[in-house]
Formats: structure tokens, sequence, C-alpha cells
């Protein structure tokens, strides 16, 4: 018995009935907590991507019944979405967008795959110029910074294209590694996002959508005592979002209460030198995004001169 094929056929065909399920207007709301083959195989991750395997199927059932389904992608993970990026860059109907670790790690260590520059905005002669949006973060960001991108950036480009189907894939190698005595830390291990952080996250993003179809995927983790309460909050999330709803006689409010609020996990800003950098970080790839055709992100803010701002390592430009 082949365990990857075996594994590959149990993965491929969870995510594949799950998005076919959501395309046919049944459930609202699903979740598939998948085991992906093949992981360290390509590139140093995964051989096999379900989730472009389960979009592809999916895309060709409906266009079989003449229909056109939009997808979206929010990859949310220590490593670049190069996968998906590469699956959907030239596809004007699945939009990909990736947070991930960028650059070079303390120790001088190449943060692979090395790709997701904000600038590869998707393919301009076939239409999908920027269908594929990237987020580079640095090291040290965490639970604000995370949460910045995922309110001003993800949440308008949402509302905007508004697709049928969301894919939120969860990465919990982005997790704050550094008072665990049980982890491995490769290069880029070294965001701080907090466990209850994700379970913030799925109520948001889902609220974002008037129809709340959104099909959640975990993705890799490294320490079992961070990784364990993350993905414990996030199923609850799911479970506890998902019942709202569906109970709610007010949807709608269901969905602003969630949209009005902030993970229970931020800290007060105490480095403010880091954070004037962060800020015009953000905002530089907020203007490039807006350029690409999101017109719903938010260039307005008034930034401190560059003259007055502190020098940071090259990896946190």
């Amino acid at each position: 018995m082949n365990l990857a094929s075996s594994e590959l056929d149990d993965d491929a065909m969870e995510s594949d009935a799950a998005l076919s399920e959501m395309s046919e207007n049944a459930p609202l709301m699903g979740s598939a907590m998948n085991i992906k083959p093949g992981d360290e195989l390509s590139l140093g991750f995964c051989f096999v991507n379900a989730v472009a395997y389960a979009i592809k199927v999916a895309q060709a059932a409906a266009m079989n019944e003449g229909r056109r389904l939009k997808f979206a992608i929010l990859d949310v993970d220590v490593h670049h979405g190069n996968g998906n990026e590469s699956a959907f860059y030239r596809d004007a109907d699945v939009l990909h967008m990736s947070i991930h670790r960028w650059g070079k790690s303390r120790d001088g260590g190449i943060i692979m795959p090395g790709t997701g520059a904000h600038t590869d905005l998707g393919r301009q002669a076939s239409g999908a110029r920027g269908m594929n949006l990237n987020f580079e973060m640095r090291e040290g960001d965490g639970d604000r910074e995370y949460t910045d991108v995922v309110t001003q950036i993800t949440r308008p480009v949402l509302e905007q294209w508004k697709p049928d189907i969301l894919l939120l894939l969860c990465g919990f190698d982005a997790l704050d590694h550094s008072q665990s005595q049980f982890k491995y830390q490769g290069p880029g291990m070294d965001c701080r996002l907090s466990p209850e952080w994700f379970g913030w996250l799925y109520p948001y993003v889902a609220s974002c959508l008037d129809h709340g179809k959104v099909l959640c995927c975990a993705e890799g983790g490294y320490d079992p005592k961070m990784t364990g309460p993350a993905g414990g909050g996030l199923v609850r999330s799911i479970l506890d979002y998902t019942e709202a709803v569906r109970s709610a006689e007010d949807v709608e409010k269901i969905r602003m209460t969630a949209l009005e609020s902030l993970p229970k996990c931020l800290r007060p800003i105490t480095d403010w030198g880091r954070q004037q950098v962060w800020l015009r970080h953000l905002h530089t790839r907020k203007v490039a995004f807006h350029e690409a055709g999101w017109t719903g992100i938010a260039t307005e803010e008034t930034l401190p001169p560059r003259s007055t701002m502190p020098k940071t390592s090259s990896n946190q430009q």
C-alpha cells in the first residue's frame, strides 16, 4: 500500500467534496483539517496541493453546467503560498492572497521558498493582474501586524471581489515559538502570533462575505504546545460562529459584531519606532494593491517623514 497515495486520495477527496457541496449551495460553512501528503518534497513543502486540486475540479464541474465560480484563497503562514500562486497566476476567477514571512532570518538564512513579493500581482495578459496579492511580513511581526493586514487589506478586497467560496489556510508555523521547549525552528520561524489569534480570524473573514461560505484548511505547525491551542481555538470559533449564524434572527447583526471585533490577544504598542516602520511598510503594499484595482483599500493615511524614522535591518523594510 502506498501511504502517500492513500493520503492523497483522502485529502483531495475531502477538499473536493466540501467544495462541491458549497458550490451547489448546500452548507454555509465547512472545515477540512487535512494532513497533506509528500511533505518536504516540493521546494521544501508539499508535493500535492489539495486546495488547488479541489478548486480545479470545482471549476471544471461548474463549467460543465454553464456556471462561473469565483474563488478566494487566504493563506496565513510563515511560508509563501507559491504553489497556489503558480496554479492560479493566470486565472482571473481565483483571487490568491498570501501573508507570509519574507527576506532573511536573523542568522542570514533564506526563508523558503524565496518567492512572494508584493509586486507579483498576476498576469496582465490573461486579465488576472491584481488577482495575486502577496504581503511580506517581517521578523517579530505578530498579532497586531497580522490584524492590520487582515482588517485593512483582506477585508476590503473580499468585500469588493465577493467570492462564491473562500478557502482559508491557517499555518500554525507563524505562532510565537520564542518561549517553547518543544520546537523546530527553520529560517523565518520568528513571527509572534498568539494561538488565540486564529480563533478571531475565522469569524472575521467569514463575516466579510454575505453568504459566509468558507472552507478552512489547517496547515503546518511545529510546536505541539502552541499548535494544539491554536487548532482547538480555530475549530471552536468555526462551531460557535456557525451555530450563531444558524440560530440568529438577525444574521447581519452577527456579521457586524464579528467585523467590529479585534483579537483579545492584542497588546499595547510599546515600540513606537518599530510601529512607524510598520505603518510605512503596510502603506506601501496598500498603495500597490489599490493601484492594481482594489479601490476599497484606503490609502489616505498620514505617515511620518522618512527622515524621522529609525534605522532598521534590511529584512524589515
